[in-house]
C-alpha cells in the first residue's frame, strides 16, 4: 500500500465516483478516494487509488480522475495486473494487454507494412504535415498465430490502459484467445511473445520492441531530510568508477544493468583494497607478541597473507574485503532497516535463487561479508549465461520476475558504492 491512506477521505462522491466505488468494492477490491492536495481557495485534487492483483499480492494504482468513466465502461473488475510490467491481463476474457515501445527509436509501428489506417475517421483534406498527427491514433497492426490460434493487435494506447497501467500514451499489443490464463503463464506468454516478435521486426525492419517496467523503487536514504546548503564539491573522485556508477543511476528500466554497473563501479577497487586488507593483516600478524619467526607453521601463514595481496584472491575474496573496507557493519544493518521492504525483501524472502537470505544476528558472519557473498551470487548468475548453466544456477534474465526482485539488492550495492567512490576520493 501507498502513504496515501493517511490522507484524508473525500465527504462526497459524484455519482461516478461513488459508481467506481460500488462496483470495485463489490468485487473484493480495495479502493481509497482522498483528497491528495487541498488548497486555500476549497479546490481539492481528488486521488482514486485501486489495489488490483497482481500474482499473489496486490499493487495501488491511482488513477487519474478524468479517466474514471474510461474503467466504468470497462469489465476493471476482472484486471489483474503482472508483475513489474506495464501490463495486464484478463483471465475471464482470456486477453493480455501491455504498453509497448521502440527502445531505439528507429521507425514508429504505424509505418510498417500492412498497418491499416481507420481512414473515415480522417480528414482527407489535411495538408501531409497536419496527417500524421491524426493517423497516430486510428492505426492497427494484426497478426495471427495459426498454429496456437492466438490474435496479435498492435494499436494505440488506450485510455483505460493508461488509467491501471500509469503510464503515459503510446502503443499497446493486445493478445487475444489465450484460455485459462494464470499469471505466470500471462507473463510467460506476453514475454515470449513480444520477444520472437521484436527480433524479427529488428531483423527486417529495425524496429526491436520492448515492454516497459514499472521499476519504481523507494530510495530511502540517510540524508533525506538534510538541510546542509549545497556547495561545489570537494572531493575528486576516480573518473572510471565514477562514470560506471552514473551510469548504473541511468539504469532504472534495466535492473541487471544497473546492478553490474554498480558491481564494476567496485570492482574497480577491488586490487587496492586487496592489497590493503594483507597489508593490514601482516602487519598484525608481524606484530603479534605470539608471532614467532621461527616456526614454520608462523611463517607459512605469513606467506598466506603476503599470498593474498599479490591479486591471487578470488574476486569474491577480493568483493569481500573492499566491501569491509569502505562500510561500517552498523552502516550496512542501519540502511537494510531503513525501508521495511527492503529488510523484509532480504532477510525473509527469496525470490532470486542461489542467494542466501541476511541474518542480523549471525554471530559468525558479519553483514558485510554475507552482502558480498549475495551480491557475487546474483553477478555469477547474470553474467554467466551458458546454455548448460556452466556451473551455476539458471542465468537471471533481465526481463524475469527475479530481475524486479534486484530492487532492494540494488538499492544497497548502490549505498555500497557511494561508500567505496568516497573511501578513495582525494581532497584538492
Amino acid at each position: 500500500m501507498t502513504d496515501h491512506l493517511d490522507l484524508p477521505k473525500l465527504d462526497r462522491l459524484t455519482p461516478e465516483l461513488q459508481a467506481l466505488q460500488n462496483r470495485a468494492q463489490a468485487a473484493d477490491l480495495p479502493v481509497h478516494i482522498c483528497v491528495d492536495r487541498e488548497y486555500g481557495d476549497g479546490e481539492m485534487i481528488v486521488g482514486v487509488y485501486i489495489d488490483f492483483p497482481c500474482d499473489r499480492d496486490r499493487r495501488t494504482v491511482r488513477v487519474p480522475k478524468d479517466h474514471v468513466d474510461d474503467l466504468l465502461e470497462e469489465n476493471f473488475e476482472d484486471i489483474r495486473l503482472i508483475d513489474d510490467l506495464a501490463a495486464f491481463f484478463d483471465p475471464i476474457a482470456g486477453t493480455i494487454t501491455a504498453f509497448v515501445d521502440n527502445p531505439v527509436r528507429s521507425r514508429r509501428l504505424s509505418t510498417l507494412p500492412g498497418v491499416e489506417f481507420k481512414t473515415s475517421e480522417l480528414d482527407h483534406h489535411l495538408s501531409i504535415h497536419e496527417f500524421p498527427r491524426l493517423v497516430r491514433n486510428a492505426w492497427r497492426l494484426e497478426l495471427t498465430d495459426h498454429q496456437s490460434g492466438l490474435g496479435v493487435e498492435f494499436l494505440p494506447g488506450t485510455a483505460l490502459a493508461s488509467a491501471v497501467l500509469e503510464h503515459p500514451a503510446g502503443n499497446m499489443v493486445c493478445i487475444t484467445g489465450a484460455n485459462e490464463l494464470t499469471h505466470d503463464l500471462a507473463r510467460e506468454l506476453l514475454e515470449e511473445t513480444i520477444h520472437r516478435i521484436s527480433f524479427e521486426f529488428d531483423v527486417t525492419y529495425g524496429l526491436p520492441l520492448r515492454i516497459p517496467r514499472r521499476y519504481r523503487r523507494r530510495e530511502v536514504m540517510p540524508f533525506e531530510d538534510s538541510t546542509k546548503v549545497p556547495e561545489f564539491p570537494r572531493n575528486e573522485y576516480a573518473a572510471e568508477a565514477l562514470h560506471l556508477y552514473q551510469y548504473g543511476r541511468q539504469g532504472g528500466q534495466l535492473p541487471t544493468l544497473e546492478f553490474l554497473a554498480y558491481y564494476q563501479s567496485v570492482e574497480y577497487f577491488f586490487s587496492y583494497f586487496a592489497r590493503a586488507r594483507a597489508v593490514h593483516d601482516l602487519r598484525s600478524t608481524i606484530l603479534d607478541p605470539a608471532f614467532d619467526p621461527s616456526t614454520d607453521r608462523d611463517i607459512t601463514r605469513l606467506l598466506a597473507l603476503a599470498g593474498a595481496g599479490d591479486g591471487s584472491q578470488s574476486e569474491r575474496q577480493q568483493l569481500r574485503a573492499t566491501i569491509q573496507s569502505c562500510v561500517r557493519e552498523e552502516q550496512l544493518v542501519e540502511f537494510l532497516s531503513a525501508d521495511e521492504g527492503r529488510l523484509k525483501a532480504l532477510t525473509k524472502d527469496k525470490k532470486i535463487r542461489g542467494t542466501e537470505k541476511l541474518s542480523l544476528t549471525n554471530q559468525q558472519s558479519d553483514v558485510r561479508e554475507q552482502f558480498a557473498n549475495r551480491v557475487y551470487a546474483i553477478r555469477c548468475r547474470i553474467v554467466h549465461s551458458k546454455m548448460d548453466g556452466g556451473g551455476y544456477e539458471d542465468v537471471l534474465l533481465p526481463t524475469g520476475p527475479e530481475a524486479a526482485a534486484l530492487e532492494h539488492d540494488i538499492d544497497i550495492l548502490r549505498f555500497v558504492a557511494q561508500r567505496v567512490l568516497i573511501a578513495r576520493a582525494t581532497r584538492y
